[in-house]
């Protein structure tokens, strides 16, 4: 890990730390995710743990999210929300992805994510000349496209619906079913973004954002 890149990770816990220990509980009228008071860092990753999230992205990690989850990896607490079908019952949600975890259902996470894009892309109908001939059946349009997502770089899970596009930009994405955007074009970037709120700093609107082999073609499509 570089040096500056090991400085950012430890003042990120630091700040996110001290900021997670003075929180409170939000109004009862707000549904989202949010914090728990104590919230701290599990810290550092076992190489099992590295070796499964490796697995699952079919090669090497990034260097910057190899490095987090040596550092961080998750938290010790998951995320807290009020379930409005159950008349506001207090109920644990995932944060930052737990590779303890099974990964068997963090695969599984992944694949549902990759059916509901081709899903997605199927009901918008459009289908881009360099996706090869549009097969005739529904099927295998799907199957198609299920082939084309297996060869373009893997989708990392690195945050609830937060994907780490596993190739030379380390962009992520932003997926819920259809919905896809390029929530920041570095893994550094993308953690302020995502704890922007704890660190009471703006989010990092993605400016230039890079052309990603596969992905950058589906969200145009869609």
């Amino acid at each position: 890990m570089g040096s500056e890149y090991a400085t950012f990770l430890g003042d990120l816990r630091v700040r996110t730390e001290r900021a997670w220990q003075a929180v409170g509980d939000p109004p009862t009228t707000f549904f989202g995710p949010y914090w728990q008071q104590g919230t701290r860092w599990a810290g550092r990753a076992s190489a099992n743990d590295v070796e499964r999230a490796q697995k699952l992205a079919g090669g090497a990690l990034p260097d910057d999210y190899r490095d987090f989850l040596l550092d961080l990896h998750t938290t010790d607490s998951p995320m807290l929300m009020r379930d409005r079908s159950a008349g506001g019952r207090i109920v644990p949600v995932s944060s930052f992805t737990d590779w303890r975890a099974n990964v068997a259902d963090i695969a599984a996470d992944v694949r549902a994510t990759r059916t509901s894009l081709i899903v997605a892309a199927l009901r918008a109908g459009t289908w881009l000349a360099s996706w090869g001939e549009k097969p005739e059946t529904r099927e295998d349009q799907e199957g198609h496209l299920d082939s084309l997502i297996a060869k373009a770089p893997p989708l990392i899970p690195v945050f609830r619906h937060r994907y780490l596009v596993a190739d030379a930009t380390s962009a992520v994405l932003s997926i819920k079913g259809g919905d896809v955007i390029v929530f920041a074009i570095s893994f550094r970037q993308y953690l302020i973004n995502e704890l922007s709120a704890v660190l009471q700093v703006p989010a990092e609107v993605p400016r230039e954002i890079p052309l990603i082999p596969f992905w950058s073609e589906l969200i145009a499509a869609l």
